[in-house]
């Protein structure tokens, strides 16, 4: 059985172009091959500590290159990832780790020593059992409506599902995107897998930092807290193309400022919590 939902999706896009640019961080960049050559081998690296489908591996690392290697990588050893966020507080941490109870816990690449791992996709005998569209893709906590964090479980069927949309909705993610929220932030998803699986490059950056490393992208997504804020940027911190909003509620004025500035760009105001997928 062929590997399911967003690893299926991306490796089929590192046959279609693997000398593109992937992912762009601070100066970095790495191919649509280098990405998988990396996530194979830390795969790997997890498959033989017990990660696979059905367990989950908690990703505890700052928005990067190696981050995204580690969810990937995470996916294709058939694991789900749980996302933290290093700057939350130690409680909230403590509580997701102890409810998750997850196989690993990874807070970082460069100790593991995956030099000596191949780089080749991996296998179902190396999983231990095959991908299957109704295992867990990952594992995300909200505020809960208690104010402790209660997780919710997105199966790869689901998040393959949203990606068939948006993958059409928002052509432009097969340009370039900007990835600035959080990768514990629901609406995270559609701005990390959407152009990985479409052939886009994948800028990380500050929103409120627009350097020669952050050109301007074509798509971005964010909160409508984050219109003033790009009311108060140089033009070049706006997508070119696609606007998506969401996360709470939208009001006009500050979208209405956005919008006199940049009369071409599509804005779109999804909404959905976060058991649905993202967006609904």
């Amino acid at each position: 059985m062929p590997p399911v939902g967003v690893v299926a999706l991306f490796e089929e896009q590192v046959v279609a172009t693997p000398d593109a640019v992937a992912l762009a961080c601070e100066g970095e960049v790495v191919s649509y091959a280098g990405l998988n050559a990396r996530a194979n081998r830390l795969a790997r690296w997890l498959a033989e500590r017990g990660a696979g489908p059905e367990a989950f591996v908690a990703v505890d690392m700052p928005r990067g290159i190696d981050a995204v290697t580690a969810l990937l990588g995470t996916l294709k050893s058939g694991a789900a990832y749980v996302p933290l966020d290093p700057d939350h507080p130690a409680e909230r941490t403590a509580h997701i780790l102890a409810d998750a109870a997850p196989a690993l816990h990874l807070t970082g690449l460069d100790e593991l020593g995956l030099d000596g791992y191949s780089e080749d996709n991996l296998t179902d005998s190396e999983r231990g059992r095959p991908l299957d569209a109704r295992q867990p893709a990952y594992l995300l906590y909200t505020s809960g409506s208690t104010g402790r964090p209660k997780g919710a479980v997105i199966e790869h069927q689901a998040l393959a599902t949203y990606l068939a949309h948006t993958r059409s909705a928002y052509p432009a993610a097969a340009e370039s995107t900007l990835l600035h929220s959080p990768l514990a932030f629901d609406l995270t998803g559609t701005a990390l897998w959407t152009p990985l699986t479409t052939g886009g490059t994948l800028h990380i950056g500050n929103l409120d930092e627009h350097t020669e490393h952050t050109p301007r992208p074509a798509l971005l997504k964010a909160t409508p807290s984050h219109l003033p804020l790009l009311n108060s940027l140089p033009d070049s911190a706006s997508p070119t193309h696609t606007l998506i909003l969401g996360g709470e509620p939208l009001h006009g004025h500050h979208l209405e400022q956005w919008r006199q500035r940049h009369p071409q760009v599509t804005i779109i105001n999804a909404y959905g919590p976060t058991e649905t997928t993202i967006n609904v």
